[in-house]
């Protein structure tokens, strides 16, 4: 699902970050060697869905030029090789970021093939930062009659003989909330007042 591939994919971004200044700021050998000042790109959050895809079909196929069929774990192993190697060259921190990426997509998966699902609170992070910035409803509130007995919208008179319609529900609710206040209201029946409000 899309959700899990965005969370994978900050997660990625993450875990390249946190191994990075990890082995920057705990083994001797990058430390006494830093002439970088930070890192950026991406390239973790590629490898840990990359990885992750690997992880999950692990012989998918692609159709590569000059080198034809070759499965997706093998062009994977490839990449966290050349990173592996490349860690000690001149962009030994953003090869380090790789292999962080790469972990974090190989044990998500198998995470998840557990039933336990890593990204959810990356996706919770996201869906609050979302309901910030869209709209709120407005919900219009007419009265006809407060004084008038209220009963619940679902329900029919029994003196009536044609069904309750859309308007006349929305009145009986209005008239339950000007008797007894909105908290009164059945789950039902503030949905129904939702659903009118967005008409």
């Amino acid at each position: 699902g899309s959700n899990k591939v965005l969370s994978l994919y900050v997660l990625g971004a993450l875990a390249g970050g946190i191994a990075y200044l990890l082995a920057y700021n705990l083994i001797p050998y990058y430390a006494a060697g830093l002439n970088f000042p930070g890192m950026v790109g991406a390239s973790a959050a590629v490898y840990a869905v990359s990885v992750a895809a690997a992880t999950l079909m692990p012989n998918y196929t692609f159709h590569l030029i000059f080198l034809g069929p070759v499965k997706i774990k093998y062009i994977v192993l490839v990449y966290i090789f050349i990173s592996f190697l490349g860690s000690v060259g001149g962009n030994a921190g953003g090869n380090i970021a790789h292999l962080g990426g790469a972990l974090i997509g190989f044990v998500f998966i198998k995470q998840l093939q557990q039933g336990r699902d890593l990204g959810k609170p990356v996706v919770a992070v996201i869906e609050f930062f979302k309901g910030l910035f869209s709209p709120r409803p407005k919900i219009k509130v007419s009265y006809t009659n407060p004084k008038a007995k209220f009963k619940k919208a679902t329900e029919r008179p029994k003196s009536q003989s044609r069904p309750v319609s859309e308007q006349e529900e929305i009145d009986l609710i209005l008239d339950k909330i000007s008797a007894s206040g909105y908290e009164s209201l059945t789950k039902e029946e503030k949905q129904k007042l939702f659903n009118a409000s967005r008409k």
